[in-house]
């Protein structure tokens, strides 16, 4: 498919930043962030009222929610003691663990799915898009749906991974606050950066599914995120 470039290119791109850039920097997904669990997204009031959810829905979302808590300070535990371990034994371990915390993650995600109807479940979905940003770009069923090519799914791997800073870089216990809020906006200024080139790599085709799988623009509340932990999996639709 050939790339079309020139100011329908750039109004294209354009709407995919706006549909996920604010809501990545806000929310803690996006490039640089760990990212949260369906289940705990599905827990923040502002989207329990975006996705209308009855009391019901609302108790036994924050039942399963408790579980994923559980589930990812488990992972960070573990994770933090294999820190002196030598780098291969250390990595393979890692990746063990998080194949262990995924499996088990997937499956509370996928009740969230059960508990919400179809309408619901879409939207939550595109949430979880809005708040991922372009790090869903390395989902598989994004890259299937958005048909990404290896050549394009190797540049987004190392725009991300170039991107991905080691720790958190530029804080420090005895930081002013105007110390501070310099290095956030440093990173906010990296996300944004990674966030556009990322998002470049698509053609307009593939930018315009982008833009209608995230949906309506979404604007999460400050200070709330979901937790950190493994990538979460996208909510299983509602049976009809």
């Amino acid at each position: 498919m050939a790339r079309r470039t020139g100011p329908i290119a750039g109004a294209i791109l354009a709407l995919g930043l706006i549909a996920v850039t604010a809501s990545a920097q806000r929310f803690g997904g996006g490039l640089l962030g760990g990212g949260g669990s369906i289940s705990m997204l599905a827990t923040i009031p502002e989207v329990q009222a975006e996705l209308n959810l009855n009391d019901d829905q609302k108790t036994r979302i924050a039942a399963l929610a408790v579980r994923e808590k559980l589930r990812a300070s488990f992972a960070q535990a573990n994770s933090q003691e294999l820190q002196n371990l030598p780098e291969e034994e250390r990595q393979n371990r890692l990746d063990a663990l998080r194949k262990k915390a995924d499996a088990i993650g997937k499956g509370i995600d996928e009740k969230v799915g059960k508990i919400l109807d179809a309408k619901q479940a879409m939207r939550l979905r595109q949430l979880w898009l809005q708040s991922q940003g372009a790090r869903a770009l390395t989902r598989p069923e994004v890259i299937e749906k958005l048909g990404l090519t290896q050549d394009q799914q190797a540049r987004i791997k190392k725009i991300q991974a170039d991107a991905r800073p080691a720790g958190r870089p530029g804080f420090g216990p005895n930081q002013s606050p105007e110390e501070r809020q310099a290095a956030m906006k440093r990173m906010r200024d990296q996300i944004e950066k990674a966030q556009k080139e990322s998002l470049a790599v698509l053609n307009d085709d593939q930018m315009l599914d982008w833009t209608h799988m995230c949906g309506k623009t979404f604007k999460f509340p400050a200070g709330r995120s979901p937790g950190r932990g493994n990538p979460p999996h996208p909510p299983a639709a509602a049976p009809p």
